[in-house]
């Protein structure tokens, strides 16, 4: 999806290691985000095109990035490409043994509940536009995330991924009116554990927000999107053994609209992400701390430009 900018976030943690062999909970975090159909339109609802109905004083693009993060050993990809190029395929990020493909989000709808050892998996896609370029109809816009972590029964795992796409760009208003946008999501998330010693957690949440503000009067805020049914709600969190807590949202429809007014400027941001961590967490009296800093779950955009 194109047409806004994500943030970046940065974890922190310590990496902890039993001294006797204890025996953990496992673990399982699972993320997943689908936005389909997105596109912005007249009250007509006709798709807009830039040149007439946009003014674009700065260059679109879709920019995006994956990380996997297991133990300190971290893989990361970031791309990006111009929004007319109506795509943009971030390479899977993964360490262990990922039980996905690139481009696979689907398999884990049917997998088990449990893993079958340790591995942390992101990867993100994206296709169409959710405007027109002079000469070119587009698809509407399509842009998958998933963000998976698995820990096996185990002491001193720790392990996490954010990833997302963003699109962010400014245009004038060729016309005073109004702006209309649609989509459709699709979401998954999970965080689960098995029913052992305590000592293990899984988060897993989603997220996708839109947002316009008025750069002639100064940054005004003129809109902002963010149902909670793929944001404050979509958010999975497992401490206790035995937690298996899950939550969706199938092909389920949201739109709006925002005033605009003829020759001022604007900021459109689309923030789209999907974030899963799980790590075990040893009892103080049986740890040996033998390490401490950036487990590299951080210093990744979390969120993918969706270029309109």
């Amino acid at each position: 999806m194109k047409l806004k900018k994500f943030a970046s976030s940065v974890l922190a943690a310590s990496l902890l290691v039993g001294a006797s062999g204890g025996v953990f909970a496992d673990g399982i975090a699972t993320a997943y985000l689908k936005i389909s159909g997105l596109k912005f339109t007249d009250a007509g609802g006709s798709k807009l095109t830039v040149g007439t109905d946009l003014i674009f004083n700065s260059a679109v693009n879709n920019e995006g990035d994956t990380s996997a993060t297991l133990n300190g050993t971290n893989e990361f990809h970031s791309d990006s490409a111009p929004a007319s190029a109506a795509g943009l395929d971030i390479l899977q990020s993964c360490v262990g043994a990922c039980p996905y493909g690139e481009n696979d989000f689907s398999s884990f709808l049917t997998k088990p509940t449990l893993p079958a050892g340790n591995y942390v998996v992101g990867d993100a896609l994206l296709s169409g536009a959710s405007v027109n370029f002079p000469g070119v109809v587009l698809p509407d816009v399509t842009a998958e995330t998933l963000a998976e972590v698995g820990l096996k029964t185990g002491v001193g795992t720790a392990a996490g991924n954010n990833l997302g796409v963003q699109t962010s760009f400014s245009w004038i208003a060729g016309a005073t009116g109004t702006m209309h946008y649609s989509y459709i999501a699709d979401a998954y998330i999970r965080a689960a554990l098995t029913p052992d010693v305590a000592g293990t957690q899984a988060n897993a949440s989603i997220g996708f927000t839109l947002t316009v503000t008025n750069s002639t009067l100064g940054g005004a805020l003129v809109h902002a999107h963010e149902p909670l049914a793929i944001n404050g709600a979509a958010s999975r969190s497992s401490t206790v053994p035995g937690d298996d807590f899950d939550y969706s949202v199938v092909a389920t429809g949201f739109s709006g609209s925002f005033a605009v007014v003829a020759d001022q400027r604007y900021q459109l941001t689309i923030d789209h992400f999907s974030d899963a961590n799980a790590e075990v967490i040893p009892e103080p009296a049986s740890i040996a701390i033998l390490g401490a800093g950036l487990l590299g779950m951080g210093m990744v955009r979390r969120r993918k430009r969706l270029a309109s």
